[in-house]
């Protein structure tokens, strides 16, 4: 039988377990299938600092169109040469290239771009992310 690993992934909640993951692990403990659930969304935020993690995950802080989120953790998928990263930021986050009326966009502050960067090198040098589960109260989110 097959190991079940339950992921709650950055930019995902990190004050509270997941009521979702707790529920699937909770309707397979019973079938006898081994279940775990991992909050590699704790372990991010930890990296990055409360601030930031949250400004991308609840707050909008750069909007859902820049997929700055997704962009972070694109290179464990995909090899970015700089060149791609250099075009990335001018084309999408200076530019405000995901915007088709760019006079509904906010400017993105020079630093908000600089911590993104930042974000996205330490999602690649970091060895330890991912590593822990929730701590909290509810015993279903945790094995």
């Amino acid at each position: 039988m097959l190991d079940v690993l339950l992921v709650c992934m950055p930019f995902g909640p990190v004050f509270s377990p997941s009521i979702a993951l707790s529920l699937l692990k909770g309707g397979l403990k019973p079938l006898g299938i081994p279940v775990a659930v991992r909050y590699f969304s704790i372990d991010f935020a930890e990296l990055v600092g409360q601030d930031f993690y949250m400004g991308i995950a609840r707050d909008g802080r750069p909007t859902v169109r820049e997929l700055a989120g997704e962009w972070i953790f694109s290179g464990a998928l995909f090899d970015a040469a700089p060149a791609d990263e250099a075009r990335y930021v001018e084309e999408i986050l200076r530019q405000r290239g995901g915007w088709t009326t760019r006079t509904w966009a906010r400017p993105i502050l020079p630093a908000l771009i600089d911590r993104i960067l930042r974000a996205r090198r330490r999602r690649r040098t970091d060895p330890t992310a991912g590593r822990r589960c929730f701590a909290g109260s509810a015993p279903a989110t945790c094995s």
